[in-house]
């Protein structure tokens, strides 16, 4: 039976707060909402802003959408367009994150074989390439007073492993 509780934005998410932790640009005990024993990951999907603003005011954070392309000739490739939001009330952390993110996911089959290393061969997907659209600086943010706000768009194309129907493992 086919699993579609997946994405292949998750492997990335996952290898992106790896890197931005790496990298000390956010720190994760800076996420850890009043009775919370775990810290939240704060790469969130667009309708989960409320929920986070509540939980931890004032700290960065990143808002993900993705828009699927059109499949070609090829129709087992997939290919998306990821666009991240950075949201802080410092300009220098969001230009951190734009520059960070440029620098590893704009090496197209690099990138790509960097998340499938760290994912570890992923279970549902094998990504072929990253690379960066476009990156737009940090802005006053409309809805939150005090914030601004940095965006960075992908391109990714991927296989998602199939059975011999060729359908979703």
């Amino acid at each position: 039976m086919a699993n579609y509780n997946v994405h292949p934005a998750y492997d990335i998410n996952a290898y992106l707060w790896k890197n931005i932790l790496d990298n000390e640009i956010l720190n994760q005990n800076d996420y850890i909402a009043d009775g919370f024993s775990d810290y939240l990951v704060p790469i969130v999907p667009a309708q989960q802003i409320p929920e986070f603003n509540n939980l931890l005011p004032g700290q960065t954070y990143l808002i993900y959408d993705y828009e699927e392309m059109p499949a070609e000739e090829h129709w087992w490739i997939s290919s998306q367009i990821i666009t991240y939001s950075i949201v802080s009330p410092n300009n220098d952390k969001i230009n951190q994150i734009v520059a960070m993110m440029k620098d590893i996911f704009r090496r197209f089959d690099d990138s790509a074989r960097d998340i499938n290393s760290y994912s570890g061969k992923s279970k549902y997907y094998d990504f072929h390439y990253i690379s960066i659209d476009s990156t737009i600086s940090p802005q006053h943010f409309s809805n939150e007073g005090g914030f601004m706000m940095g965006e960075i768009k992908m391109h990714i194309s991927y296989t998602r492993k199939l059975d011999s129907n060729g359908r979703y493992t």
